[in-house]
């Protein structure tokens, strides 16, 4: 059976982003055009329909987005559709998902916890894999050394998704 996929654009703080979703959840955000055409493409082989645009059918992912920059959630309640990833990577992704809002975890932990220590760099790689940042929070991400380390969509994008997570997190 054929799932449905659709995509949609909408403006936020990031600029410009992409959403890709099938009957399942969100499938992709893309934050940068080339990134988008990439992602329908494989989606669209990997699902066998081609993407039709219906913002409607994106509505409750972009209300969750907003909610986000907002500073009204912490965590994004709609569901993702991790297509195309291998086991190790869904892994990392749902260890990461558990990282709590405004904190961050290193590479390290996050290999431990998906289950091979010493793998780091691959942690790292399915990181920059993510087909869904923001609701799978690879920005949280960081070297033990404390510094940024890398992120798909730029450092300086990282740095403001941390900033800005850190000025809504509530205290006790």
């Amino acid at each position: 059976m054929r799932r449905r996929l659709v995509h949609a654009r909408l403006l936020t703080p990031l600029g410009r982003v992409t959403a890709l979703a099938t009957e399942h959840g969100l499938a992709a955000l893309c934050l940068d055009p080339d990134q988008a055409a990439r992602r329908a493409g494989l989606l669209a082989r990997l699902t066998g329909c081609t993407p039709r645009r219906d913002p409607a059918g994106l509505a409750p992912y972009f209300r969750d987005l907003e909610a986000y920059f907002l500073g009204d959630i912490q965590e994004f309640p709609t569901p993702v559709d991790l297509l195309g990833v291998t086991p190790f990577q869904e892994a990392v992704l749902q260890v990461v998902r558990s990282i709590p809002y405004g904190q961050t975890r290193s590479y390290q932990w996050v290999a431990a916890r998906a289950g091979s220590a010493r793998a780091c760099r691959a942690a790292a790689a399915a990181c920059g894999a993510n087909p869904v940042p923001l609701w799978i929070p690879c920005h949280r991400v960081v070297p033990k050394n404390g510094g940024l380390g890398g992120y798909t969509p730029g450092v300086r994008l990282k740095a403001w998704l941390l900033d800005h997570e850190r000025a809504h997190v509530r205290r006790p």
